[in-house]
């Protein structure tokens, strides 16, 4: 091989190597997603939405969405002070506030927020008799977000609104509210109370 082809081929190579190191080095967060920045396999800070140069190679970026999202219809079973068995659906809009923490201190925020709001909604609701769980709608939303907002901010999570969409109550606690209209003129707009008695629904 000559002199002139030699260098050629250097130069080539060395082209590609520095082509490499800038697609490598160059990462684009996008909107709404903040990055977490690893480098050596440990965090250095976060990167906003937006084009960066990073270190190529030791670096590593992870991407977490910070966007909104809403938990629409969580299904909770319990059984009341009074031996009532309920169902609860709930409602819970959250996000990530932390980048870091949600990286970091849990495995899936989103899993373990779920999970949570589960048993805290099945701890309060089943504290209750039938009709102060009923009555006191505005209560239950108000008890469990303070529960969920205080537990979740370590998950780098801040949950935003907790609206218990329905409850649906067996019993014969359940036969008298039916005939009973104070209770569903009491309930908070956009929470429905489902009376299940016998085969069918009220």
């Amino acid at each position: 091989m000559s002199l002139s082809a030699a260098l050629l081929t250097v130069s080539v190579v060395f082209l590609l190597v520095l082509l490499i190191m800038l697609a490598s080095s160059i990462v684009k967060v996008p909107l709404g997603h903040v990055g977490i920045y690893e480098k050596l396999g440990h965090p250095v800070g976060t990167l906003p939405p937006g084009v960066h140069l990073v270190a190529p190679f030791i670096s590593k970026v992870y991407f977490i969405d910070t966007t909104e999202k809403t938990i629409e219809d969580l299904q909770c079973e319990c059984i009341l002070t009074d031996n009532t068995p309920v169902r609860v659906a709930v409602k819970i809009r959250y996000r990530v506030s932390d980048p870091m923490k949600a990286k970091y201190e849990v495995e899936d925020p989103h899993l373990a927020l779920n999970k949570f709001a589960g048993v805290i909604t099945r701890a309060i609701v089943g504290g209750m008799e039938t009709e102060e769980a009923v009555m006191k709608v505005h209560k239950l939303n108000r008890k469990i977000m303070e529960v969920l907002k205080e537990e979740c901010t370590k998950w780098g999570i801040d949950v935003e609104e907790v609206r218990i969409r329905e409850i649906e109550i067996i019993g014969q606690v359940a036969e008298r509210l039916a005939k009973d209209h104070e209770y569903r003129r009491r309930l908070p707009r956009g929470t429905r109370v489902v009376v299940v008695r016998g085969g069918g629904e009220n």
